[in-house]
């Protein structure tokens, strides 16, 4: 174990790191609660709607669990707080971005209030977390320009995104840093930033930092592959969605890596741009996905991403900790393996 490491080795802890998430994540969602509910009675409701239905938060989990290891005194809920309230801005304005109508089975933002005002919301969130984060402690105000390049990161991986709309000619190399920002930079921000709050060297917070980036990776690598094997029950939406619209995920930009499997996918596009996307289209993709092998490749792919995940989370001070990022990595990647199997046998 380096040293470094060594040096923020706590003795007993005072709690289980289940237990200890959970009563941290309750202070969590009260500074949420306390950070955004102002003046006026619209945004309160349009925050109520917002925070009433929240996600599994793994990414406040995962920077309370990266303090956890390393000085389960060190209270960072306020900046967990912080960093779901900037993620849930986005999946705000993603929303009105992609004219989602359901947001974790119900009614998006944009759904309920309307684009106007979802757009005000995801700003008005943003800006408060910007406040918030100019009044944190001097520690973190050393390593601001750190985290504001992951921010910024996050932007230019969205932005990257919607200038490849509808362009087969996207590589694998450029996907893979778009998911770098839009995904994996706010995981990397979590376990990253709860290194940092315990004033950890700075070979600690760039392992800690690998942990969130390569779990982001993978996180949307599955995403990737639920768009097109999911249960459409499941994901609240039709298969090849992202394909409608334009969006060429890993699975389709491995397919086109052949002359011939370039033009017959082209074509579908060009006849999905047309006709929609028809029962007789997903079957023709499918088939090209499972022919020119590219589960196994997109596998193969997150294996890498696994490994280094892995090996970053091996040099973890507390077992504990090491147990329950080792347990969420396993679940996500094998879960990524099944679905590639299932497709490809």
């Amino acid at each position: 174990m380096p040293e470094a490491f060594i040096e923020h080795q706590i003795g007993e802890k005072p709690m289980s790191i289940n237990n200890y998430l959970e009563i941290q994540l309750k202070q969590v969602n009260e500074h949420m609660d306390q950070m955004m509910y102002g003046k006026s009675k619209m945004i309160n409701q349009m925050i109520r709607w917002v925070l009433d239905v929240k996600g599994k938060q793994l990414r406040p989990r995962f920077m309370l669990a990266s303090a956890y290891s390393l000085n389960p005194d060190k209270d960072v809920t306020e900046f967990a707080a912080m960093l779901e309230l900037i993620h849930m801005a986005t999946l705000i304005h993603d929303d009105v971005i992609d004219n989602s109508e359901k947001r974790r089975n119900r009614l998006s933002v944009q759904k309920k209030f309307g684009i106007k005002s979802a757009v005000y919301l995801g700003d008005y969130m943003m800006f408060s977390m910007i406040y918030n984060f100019n009044n944190q402690q001097e520690l973190m105000r050393e390593y601001s320009k750190t985290i504001l390049e992951r921010f910024e990161e996050l932007c230019y991986g969205e932005l990257n995104q919607n200038e490849k709309l509808y362009d087969l000619s996207i590589t694998k190399e450029e996907h893979l840093a778009n998911i770098q920002g839009k995904t994996a930079a706010l995981f990397e921000v979590a376990t990253m930033a709860g290194a940092i709050m315990c004033e950890s060297e700075d070979q600690v917070i760039n392992e800690y930092a690998k942990i969130g980036r390569n779990f982001g990776m993978l996180f949307q690598i599955h995403d990737d592959l639920l768009d097109i094997l999911s249960d459409e029950k499941i994901i609240g939406k039709p298969t090849f969605q992202d394909f409608y619209n334009g969006v060429y995920t890993l699975p389709i930009i491995l397919a086109k890596e052949e002359k011939k499997d370039f033009k017959m996918i082209q074509k579908l596009a060009n006849d999905v741009k047309k006709d929609g996307m028809t029962k007789e289209y997903r079957t023709a993709l499918l088939d090209k996905l499972i022919a020119t092998d590219s589960f196994n490749k997109a596998c193969e792919i997150a294996k890498g991403y696994y490994d280094e995940g892995m090996e970053a989370i091996a040099v973890m001070p507390d077992e504990e900790a090491r147990e329950y990022f080792r347990r969420n990595y396993n679940q996500l990647f094998e879960k990524i393996c099944e679905m590639c199997e299932k497709k490809s046998n």
